[in-house]
C-alpha cells in the first residue's frame, strides 16, 4: 500500500519549487530594472553636468543659446536604450514565470486531487494548489506597481530639474547678455 502522505509532500513540494522560482524570478528581474535606471539616472546626470560645465565655460551669448538649444532638441541615447533594456527584462520575466507555470501544472495535472489541510472537508479542488501561485503574481503585479509608481515620480523630479535648469540657463543667458550690453 502507498503511503498517503507522499503525494501531498510531493505536491507541497511541488508548490514550493514553484513558489521558490517565481519569486527568485521576479527578484532577479527587479533588481536587473532597478540597476538599469540607476544607471540611466547616473548617464543622465553626467549628460548635464557636461552641459552645466559647457556653460559655465561659455562667455559668448550666442553660443550659450547654441548649447542650450542642442541639449533641449535631442533625447539621449540611454533613455531609448533603457527602455529598451526594460522591455527585454520584462519579457525575460514573462517566459520565466510562464515556463514556471507550466512546470508547475503540469505536476499538478498529473498527480492526485488530494485536499489540502484547512480546506472545507471534502472538498477537493485544484484550485487549492494554485493558492501560492497566485499570491506571488499579486506580489510581482505590486512590485511592477511599484515600480511604475517610482520610475514615475523620477521622471516628475527630472523633469522639474529640467525645467529649474531651463530656467536658470535663460536668466545666466540674459545676465550675460545684460552684462555684455552695460560694458
Amino acid at each position: 500500500m502507498q503511503n498517503p502522505e507522499n503525494p501531498i509532500t510531493e505536491n507541497y513540494q511541488n508548490q514550493l519549487d514553484a513558489s521558490r522560482q517565481l519569486a527568485q524570478t521576479v527578484l532577479t528581474c527587479t533588481e536587473k530594472i532597478d540597476h538599469t535606471l540607476l544607471q540611466t539616472a547616473q548617464e543622465l546626470f553626467m549628460e548635464q553636468t557636461r552641459f552645466a560645465q559647457a556653460l559655465v565655460n561659455s562667455r559668448d551669448p550666442k553660443q550659450i543659446i547654441l548649447l542650450q538649444s542642442s541639449f533641449l532638441s535631442h533625447t539621449p541615447e540611454c533613455v531609448t536604450q533603457s527602455q529598451k533594456d526594460i522591455l527585454q527584462i520584462c519579457q525575460e520575466m514573462q517566459d520565466q514565470v510562464g515556463k514556471t507555470m507550466e512546470q508547475f501544472l503540469e505536476h499538478v495535472s498529473q498527480g492526485p486531487l488530494l485536499p489540502i489541510p484547512g480546506a472545507v472537508s471534502g472538498e477537493k479542488s485544484r484550485t487549492d494548489f494554485m493558492a501560492p501561485i497566485s499570491d506571488l503574481f499579486d506580489v510581482w503585479s505590486k512590485a511592477f506597481q511599484q515600480a511604475s509608481t517610482l520610475a514615475t515620480h523620477n521622471l516628475e523630479v527630472a523633469s522639474s530639474n529640467f525645467e529649474k535648469g531651463k530656467n536658470t540657463i535663460a536668466e545666466a543667458s540674459k545676465a550675460a547678455s545684460h552684462d555684455k550690453h552695460n560694458k
